[in-house]
């Protein structure tokens, strides 16, 4: 499912740093993805795969990617990365305006091993969805 998504890294203070993820899907479907990717690809190092997701936009993420006809080489371990970048997005939960090109933000916690996920709501704020740990199980 194509859901717009943003994906990045959370701060202690309610910012965060988030890229764009095409592809994106709702939590059901994408935090599996994301155990995957950081347990197969980065051993568990939040903070490498915090510095991959940041590093460039998303077509989609997947933890074994295979080379498609006219996109950029896939990132293995990672994904597809957009041809063109939009650049990283700088915002804060708490006050940010949310426009009508977005649904989920999902946000890394470098500090708990975790992910929490943010829907848009018809107010233009985000609102909470729910946290997960990467581990699964733990």
């Amino acid at each position: 499912m194509a859901c717009r998504t943003l994906i990045g890294v959370a701060e202690p203070d309610g910012r965060y740093t988030a890229r764009w993820l095409h592809y994106g899907d709702e939590p059901a479907a994408l935090i599996p993805v994301l155990r995957r990717i950081w347990t197969a690809t980065f051993a568990a190092d939040i903070t490498a795969r915090a510095a991959e997701l940041l590093a460039r936009d998303w077509v989609q993420l997947d933890a074994a990617p295979t080379r498609r006809r006219h996109d950029p080489p896939p990132r293995p371990g990672a994904g597809h990365p957009m041809r063109d970048n939009l650049g990283a997005r700088h915002g804060h939960i708490a006050t940010d305006e949310v426009g009508a090109d977005l649904e989920w933000l999902y946000l890394l916690d470098r500090a708990a091993d975790t992910v929490s996920v943010y829907e848009a709501t018809r107010h233009d704020r985000w609102l909470h969805h729910s946290t997960h740990r990467l581990a699964a199980g733990r």
